[in-house]
């Protein structure tokens, strides 16, 4: 859900970028704060994973949650090329 609503304000922030700085600014501190949200659910599961004991699970889930924000880091730096191209 954090994420979903994180999409839908990066995405109205690059449809509607000429609504002023307030929108601006509000469409960056509500993403910022549901990734902060995240990243803080995820930290929460490697540890509770780490300390079940299982073997590798917290290198993998720290390496999945870095897979998926290089994805997403990826995937917005494309949408900007091409959104500047129109």
């Amino acid at each position: 859900m954090n994420a979903g609503c994180c999409i839908v304000t990066m995405c109205s922030l690059i449809i509607f970028n000429n609504l002023g700085k307030y929108f601006i600014t509000f469409c960056l501190i509500i993403s910022q704060l549901n990734m902060a949200y995240n990243d803080t659910v995820t930290e929460a599961l490697t540890v509770q994973a780490s300390n079940k004991g299982v073997i590798n699970a917290s290198e993998s889930l720290n390496t999945i949650s870095f897979y998926f924000q290089t994805l997403g880091a990826i995937c917005g730096a494309l949408i900007v090329l091409i959104s500047e191209e129109h």
